[in-house]
């Protein structure tokens, strides 16, 4: 049996529970996804912002918005990774208690979710911006 198994509950009792954590572990994992995405937009544009001095932004501040995209880009590849493990699961448990409705996201691959897609392009973008500099562009 596992740890978390409590024998004055019934399976049925178990399983909601189970399947109430995930459900909130599901939301969470959505709402951390979006906000990786706000996070890199808004220091991105804030770093880009504040460093520009009357001409366009110095490379340091290029490089910084690179560091971001792609720190946040991974981090949200890495949460719909959770994300869709998660919703597996969640699946599997509601199905025993009767709820057959719940979507997994990256379920029909990532071309059909918007987040991986958001989330790979916020990776093109840092490494382009790093190749750009690196290859000189940024002189």
């Amino acid at each position: 049996m596992p740890s978390w198994y409590v024998s004055s509950m019934s399976e049925k009792d178990t399983r909601i529970i189970v399947y109430q954590e995930r459900y909130k572990t599901f939301r969470y994992l959505d709402r951390l996804r979006w906000l990786m995405f706000q996070i890199a937009v808004a220091t991105g544009g804030g770093v880009l912002a504040l460093a520009r001095n009357g001409g366009s932004p110095p490379v340091w501040a290029w490089v910084a918005v690179a560091v971001i995209l792609l720190s946040a880009g991974v981090a949200m590849i890495q949460i719909n990774n959770g994300l869709r493990k998660n919703g597996e699961v969640l699946r599997e448990f509601g199905k025993q208690i009767g709820d057959d409705q719940i979507p997994v996201p990256g379920e029909k691959g990532c071309r059909k979710s918007i987040g991986c897609m958001i989330a790979w392009f916020m990776v093109a973008a840092g490494a382009g911006i790093l190749t750009f500099l690196i290859c000189g562009g940024g002189k």
